[in-house]
């Protein structure tokens, strides 16, 4: 379970602002961008949102011993994989011709 740093853990609590920040204004920048060339699809948002969550999770990664909550982005990081991988499966489904993929 999450927990919030405690008062003694100034980096604790520095490298989780500098994750979120990193993250939101990743996402917010996309979805500009993404807006502003008319691109905005589900599977866009997701990998361009997913993309900016490694970056950010690499960005505010701290020296020596990860943060317990640094710590549980691995499961994040794994349930996000599986997720983009179902979007390149049906962008696989809708190039190659019908009956050459098994169907899920």
């Amino acid at each position: 379970m999450f927990r919030f740093p405690t008062e003694g853990s100034v980096v604790t609590d520095a490298t989780l602002r500098r994750f979120v920040g990193a993250f939101l204004l990743w996402c917010v920048a996309s979805a500009l961008v993404l807006s502003q060339f008319g691109r905005v699809t589900t599977a866009l948002v997701y990998a361009t949102g997913y993309v900016g969550f490694l970056l950010a999770a690499e960005y505010s990664a701290p020296m020596g011993e990860p943060p317990r909550w640094h710590r549980h982005l691995r499961w994040v990081t794994i349930l996000g994989f599986v997720g983009f991988l179902v979007f390149v499966y049906g962008w696989v489904q809708q190039v190659v011709p019908p009956g050459t993929l098994p169907t899920l």
